[in-house]
């Protein structure tokens, strides 16, 4: 069972936040908040949001390829992609985007550095992913 008077209170006090933070100030625009889009981005694999099931990208299925020269290329080319499809706050500074892969760490570095169109404000998002 569940507390009704609990979840009528977490509730009301929900949309009161949502309401204040959404009508007031519709567009937040910080690094934060980028980056935490751009993480739900290359996170997200396409099919799995129900409601949009092309949103996401393959970024996750192609971590475990063969890593060659050619599939690190593909890889960074779809993430720039990608967030430029689904975050259109920002600009990918593209030739800055940095793939890196320790074999004897098993471990892969991605630095995708951006400007919000806003402000002009630099960002940088960075994700480190070991086995």
């Amino acid at each position: 069972m569940y507390n009704a008077e609990l979840l009528r209170t977490s509730t009301k006090v929900w949309a009161t936040d949502a309401s204040k933070n959404g009508l007031k100030d519709p567009e937040i625009i910080n690094t934060d908040v980028v980056d935490q889009s751009i993480e739900l981005i290359l996170t997200t694999v396409r099919g799995e949001r129900l409601f949009n099931l092309t949103f996401g990208s393959r970024f996750s299925l192609l971590l475990f390829d063969n890593m060659s020269k050619d599939s690190l290329n593909t890889l960074v080319a779809e993430c720039i992609a990608d967030i430029q499809r689904w975050e259109d706050r920002v600009i990918i500074l593209e030739k800055n985007v940095n793939l890196t892969v320790n074999y004897d760490e098993h471990m892969i570095s991605l630095s995708i550095p951006y400007v919000i169109k806003a402000n002009g404000q630099y960002g940088k998002f960075q994700k480190i992913i070991k086995e």
